[in-house]
């Protein structure tokens, strides 16, 4: 199976209804940081603000373009970068500006979900898929998209509700540990030489396996 990773700002109209009908499906709206039901106007609306934090020229431009510009702009903007992890990460310095990555996940041709990793102060990352998604998949986009977060932080985090226990048992499993609990949020955190080691273990090795069988690529 071939999955990509496209740049929120490159979706078209279709592809935009068919991520918020994922993101808003009850389950997984009750679980996220902002539990309200996001139209599509909002939507639009925070995908400007995205561009003005980040995205630059290229987010004015997919907004509106539907041409084979956008290609363009996506792979201007991310790393070059292969699932067996072996090419090395090229042509980044000029990009350096970015701080907001939000990439929906498109298994044959099909939304099945998003991630994104936001580069501040406190580095996080999150991700949702669709009920009933490969399990493997889900495994395999988290390893790819960890590499690519680690790349460009040394220490990252994770928000988690308390009540979701399912993102926080794959958070955990992916190396991350806790870092405090409040009344609604578990923080985790994980340094990029944690990382390292972690994908050294058995269980990490097996998902970097399925990470090549499922041909991952930033498009």
């Amino acid at each position: 199976m071939k999955i990509y990773l496209l740049n929120y700002l490159n979706l078209n109209d279709t592809q935009h209804a068919d991520l918020l009908s994922i993101r808003n499906l009850p389950h997984i709206k009750a679980l996220s940081a902002n539990t309200d039901e996001i139209t599509m106007q909002t939507h639009k609306t925070w995908l400007k603000t995205l561009s003005q934090n980040g995205g630059g020229v290229q987010a004015n431009l997919a907004l509106n373009d539907t041409s084979n510009n956008q290609k363009t702009l996506t792979q201007s903007i991310f790393h070059t970068y292969t699932a067996n992890h072996t090419t090395q990460i090229t042509a980044f310095a000029n990009q350096s500006m970015l701080t907001k990555y939000y990439l929906a996940v498109i298994a044959d041709g099909k939304i099945v979900g998003g991630v994104h990793f936001i580069n501040d102060n406190e580095p996080k990352w999150g991700l949702f898929f669709k009920p009933k998604f490969s399990p493997f998949g889900i495994s395999a986009v988290a390893f790819y998209f960890l590499d690519f977060c680690f790349s460009l932080t040394d220490t990252l985090y994770a928000m988690v509700q308390n009540k979701n226990q399912n993102a926080l048992k794959f958070d955990l499993l992916f190396g991350f540990s806790v870092l405090k609990i409040d009344a609604k949020f578990h923080t985790l955190v994980q340094t990029k030489a944690e990382f390292n080691k972690h994908k050294q273990t058995a269980l990490m090795q097996k998902i970097a396996k399925t990470s090549e069988n499922f041909k991952i690529e930033f498009c």
